[in-house]
């Protein structure tokens, strides 16, 4: 299967099993022109999400946005008030 673009904002946890990094894996291995999430604030942060940094760094990502505080920008009360949101643009003559 083979997608240009994903863009999502994934649901963060199934009881107690966080799924958001199941969404950056899947979203890599398809390898789309562009990819763009939304996930929590403990993917630079945890230790449990060494491997699933390496993979991003290895990813050619056009960059990671790391919102300080969601809730003051957007309006929106998450626990730890902390977001991520990667991007990743393969084609080098078009922007995200």
């Amino acid at each position: 299967m083979k997608f240009d673009v994903i863009i999502g904002n994934p649901p963060y946890q199934s009881g107690k099993k966080q799924i958001w990094k199941k969404f950056i894996n899947t979203g890599l291995k398809l390898k789309p022109h562009y990819f763009s999430l939304i996930v929590p604030g403990g993917l630079m942060t945890a230790a449990s999400n060494n491997d699933l940094r390496n993979s991003l760094l290895k990813a050619n990502l056009k960059n990671i946005v790391f919102i300080e505080n969601v809730t003051e920008s957007h309006g929106v009360n998450l626990k730890n008030g902390k977001n991520h949101s990667i991007s990743k643009n393969n084609r080098r003559t078009h922007s995200c």
